[in-house]
């Protein structure tokens, strides 16, 4: 009677341990994933019914005219059939008897509407020419007294496959190798006003051509504001208002609003949603305010040893739209300097087309926008970091709000098993908590085994 008392105890210790540990699994260890609060914006590709190989006839069907088929179909998925005869085993050409000779037509794909009779006469292993014929066509042989050396006749009809192909870049993917149809695991990357079951082989977007999401790129979730009571995504200097897309298979997705890009039929797609506001800065930035201005420093002076201990790290601080001072370490004080002019310290003082560089090293200058990186995009780029572009990856310091979590900018965990990573990341004491509450359980285990069955 006294292992009950002992029983019911380990059974609490297991069921609280294995709570816990599933508590900082999927409490922690998961939040490390994308959270339904991270913008994405989508790598554009496109789903095209096109040739398997559009240099070759992969297709292919090889019979001897006494096998018993004599009318050959270009009814599969192509938009061009070829054909052409061949003796074979081949017989000399000196040897009457050795030569094959017959006779075919060019109907329709059930045989019937069919041209006049073409007569071919082959010797010594030497085939025809290749014949062509259009997808709804079809080619009759004839059989009997009219044709010699049917045991010989060999056929060889060959057709493009087209198939459902993926292009991503210069790249070529087979997404259904049967036909152009879409399959059901491809739908949740297809606009939902692409939504189609089959694609054409002829035919523009929409019919033979729909754009595909290859990828989802996600965004920082940061850039997520409150402005005037309503969400929205604030990004160099400008709040956007949040741009979502639906795909096939019903879900939503969340578009950066800083995505810009082109079609394949050249149309442009922009995500940028409409501008709500140009404000001095984003709350994401170090120094920013709620209110979207940066926070003023009530003094000039700071005592430092270098220009990272002074204000927003010594680099650039709006004052104004085309103004912007420095807090730099000299002689042991943290020193603002005079208000130095520029072009802009936002989007707002650039021309349509360009944007505010906020990059240490061009720091002010209007530049023509391009679909390349750059600093104020809104993305931390891996050649940026807190000090180069705090705009894009804030500062070089930054807190976790998740238990157990620590930011990292380039560092693995657990002695080096976890891959290393930018951001907030899990600390390698809740691995080896998770692991040691495992060994717990297991060890309590076989004691409860020895407790009742010795």
């Amino acid at each position: 009677m006294k292992a009950k008392p002992v029983l019911i105890l380990s059974l609490s210790i297991i069921l609280f341990l294995s709570i816990l540990g599933t508590a900082l699994y999927f409490g922690v260890i998961k939040q490390s994933g994308v959270s339904s609060s991270d913008f994405v914006k989508p790598q554009w590709a496109r789903l095209e019914c096109s040739p398997l190989n559009p240099a070759g006839y992969d297709g292919k069907l090889y019979k001897w005219l006494d096998e018993g088929q004599t009318l050959f179909k270009c009814d599969q998925n192509t938009d061009q059939c070829r054909f052409r005869i061949q003796d074979s085993p081949s017989g000399s050409c000196y040897n009457p008897l050795n030569s094959v000779k017959g006779k075919y037509q060019i109907c329709d794909v059930n045989g019937n509407n069919c041209g006049s009779s073409i007569q071919y006469s082959i010797c010594g292993g030497n085939p025809t020419d290749y014949i062509f014929i259009n997808n709804g066509q079809s080619v009759k042989f004839a059989t009997g007294i009219f044709v010699t050396g049917e045991s010989k006749t060999k056929i060889e009809f060959e057709w493009k496959p087209y198939v459902l192909n993926r292009f991503v870049g210069g790249a070529r993917f087979v997404v259904n190798s049967v036909d152009c149809s879409i399959t059901t695991s491809t739908r949740a990357n297809i606009l939902s006003g692409d939504n189609v079951d089959k694609l054409s082989r002829t035919g523009g977007p929409g019919l033979s051509w729909i754009n595909y999401v290859n990828d989802w790129v996600y965004g920082p979730a940061t850039n997520i504001v409150t402005y005037n009571s309503q969400q929205a995504y604030c990004s160099a200097g400008q709040v956007h208002s949040i741009v979502k897309l639906q795909v096939a298979d019903g879900s939503l997705k969340k578009v950066d609003p800083m995505y810009k890009g082109t079609k394949p039929d050249g149309t442009a797609v922009n995500g940028l949603g409409n501008i709500i506001a140009n404000v001095e800065c984003c709350p994401s930035e170090p120094s920013c305010g709620s209110d979207f201005k940066y926070v003023k420093v009530v003094t000039n002076e700071k005592s430092c040893v270098s220009d990272i201990q002074c204000f927003n790290a010594g680099n650039p601080v709006s004052e104004t739209g085309t103004t912007y001072v420095k807090y730099q370490c000299l002689s042991g004080n943290c020193i603002k300097s005079s208000p130095i002019t520029v072009q802009c310290t936002t989007n707002a003082q650039c021309n349509n087309g360009q944007i505010c560089d906020l990059s240490t090293t061009n720091y002010g200058s209007c530049v023509t926008q391009i679909s390349g990186e750059y600093c104020g995009d809104g993305i931390c780029q891996s050649t940026e970091n807190g000090n180069t572009c705090s705009i894009d990856c804030g500062s070089s310091q930054k807190e976790c709000s998740s238990f157990g979590q620590t930011y990292k900018e380039s560092d693995s965990s657990l002695f080096g098993l976890i891959p290393a990573s930018r951001g907030c990341v899990t600390s390698g004491w809740v691995y080896l908590a998770v692991f040691l509450i495992f060994i717990t359980i297991l060890i309590l285990a076989v004691v409860i085994y020895f407790k009742l069955f010795t």
